[in-house]
């Protein structure tokens, strides 16, 4: 059984403009045992001293603390963050990092909003109140794939709408509520989180024939077969969309899904929510680029496949580390990214990009590999060539073969084990021999007679 720590709700809240009036009226409204967790991130002047906690104390009987590096989430507790800092919640620990240089683009509440779903998974709620700009949008996409839950105030009650009709209209708000309605929609979150992995693990095998029904509506409408992913995480998202239209049984559900076939666009679309970045997790990304200077050689042909490459940052990034390297400046250079999500596919063969590229992307990498069109950046015809994006299903269509390279983050983390071995046994069939795999930080190698770990990192192998 887990541990209280590990069962604990936390509730990231992000706002910027307009935050203290906004943060007051959410907690004169929230009862003093929630038994959540709340954490406030405000964006704020570098230098200013922040009293957020003493305005804040008027108002709420929970116990407000301006947080200090390693403090650890208790129940009944909120949190602000103070000037300056990047925040991140890791093991239940609250961590604070220096903005350095201060007055850089600051995205604070998708940093926080990431660690907190890479912390609590569906335990994780991301809120977006009064604010300008289009900060927590991507953290809040993190949270919505790790099966949490997505709050956006009704913009026509905040003081600044900006930010919550971002959110809004990035399609990943499960709910957008005036503050004085979000309170019960937490408790009964809540109260759902208490019972549902009894109530997943009764469904898994009571109502094994309404769960493969639902997979079946999908895979005729779609093309998409969703019965080797792990059912508790899909669960969730279709326990998310039952809530919605107002039905408890999933059998139910299903006649719902035959009827009614924009909710079954629906379900898909909360099915294929991902997230990426351009250099996701950059020291794995220097690792890679090391190895790929010392020990990858190039010949007159380099074959690479991304895997779920969704809108294509990580290709592009792929891309940027083979162009950089000079031992592969006279090599032909293929990059076949594949994925299932055809919007995807679409923004990634475009490959247009907001500025907010500008926190993931060196402005030297953004001077040589992208032309500026407006307030956006499209990738350069050089950086383009040889990428093949490509609709493709790992599951059922034939892979891709003689590969030097596979990349492969953070999808086989969704698949059941027997599924993910299977694929590893597939990767190991398509690349060539001493060609590597890259995989996700989250995702664990549990065989070894296929690939090898490369210097101890469990996130790139080489082929036995």
């Amino acid at each position: 059984m887990d541990s209280p720590a590990k069962q604990l709700i936390a509730v990231g809240i992000g706002a910027s403009a307009g935050a203290l009036e906004s943060f007051k009226e959410f907690f004169s409204v929230m009862s003093l045992e929630s038994g959540m967790a709340f954490v406030l991130v405000q964006h704020l002047a570098p230098y200013y001293p922040s009293i957020m906690d003493k305005l804040l104390s008027n108002s709420t009987f929970m116990t407000v603390k301006k947080i200090e590096d390693k403090m650890p989430i208790k129940a009944n507790h909120v949190y602000i963050i103070p000037p300056n800092k990047f925040l991140k919640l890791k093991y239940g620990l609250l961590r604070l990092e220096s903005l350095d240089p201060p007055f850089v683009v600051r995205r604070t509440i998708d940093v926080f909003f990431r660690s907190l779903a890479e912390d609590k998974e569906e335990k994780a709620i991301g809120i977006i109140l009064s604010g300008a700009g289009t900060d927590g949008i991507e953290g809040c996409r993190v949270i919505k794939e790790r099966d949490g839950l997505v709050i956006a105030q009704d913009p026509k009650t905040a003081p600044f709408k900006w930010m919550p009709e971002n959110l809004i209209s990035s399609g990943l708000a499960d709910y957008v509520l005036p503050i004085d309605k979000m309170p019960e929609v937490l408790f009964q979150h809540t109260l759902n989180i208490k019972t549902s992995n009894n109530k997943i693990k009764r469904e898994i095998t009571e109502e094994y024939t309404a769960l493969n029904f639902i997979f079946a509506q999908l895979k005729e409408k779609t093309k998409d077969d969703f019965s080797s992913y792990k059912k508790g995480p899909l669960l969730r998202r279709i326990h998310r969309r039952m809530e919605k239209s107002k039905v408890r049984a999933l059998s139910e559900y299903g006649q719902v899904l035959v009827k009614n076939s924009s909710e079954l666009v629906q379900l898909h679309k909360d099915f294929m929510i991902g997230t990426t970045c351009f250099f996701r997790n950059p020291e794995a990304f220097e690792a890679l680029a090391q190895k790929m200077r010392s020990q990858i050689t190039s010949e007159l042909h380099f074959r690479v496949w991304v895997v779920g490459c969704s809108t294509g940052e990580e290709a592009y990034s792929i891309a940027i580390l083979l162009r950089e390297n000079h031992a592969f400046q006279n090599t032909d250079i293929q990059i076949f990214a594949t994925d299932i999500d055809e919007e995807a596919l679409t923004i990634a063969r475009q490959g247009t990009y907001s500025k907010k590229i500008e926190e993931q992307i060196s402005p030297e990498r953004l001077a040589k590999f992208f032309d500026k069109v407006g307030d956006n950046y499209c990738v350069k015809p050089d950086l383009r060539k040889g990428l093949i994006f490509t609709r493709h299903n790992l599951i059922s269509d034939i892979p891709f073969c003689k590969l030097d390279l596979i990349i492969c983050r953070n999808l086989l983390f969704y698949l059941e084990p027997e599924k993910q071995k299977e694929i590893i046994k597939l990767f190991h069939f398509s690349v060539k021999p001493k060609g590597y795999l890259f995989l996700g930080m989250s995702e664990r190698m549990e065989s070894d007679h296929f690939f090898e770990m490369v210097s101890g990192k469990k996130y790139l192998l080489k082929r036995i």
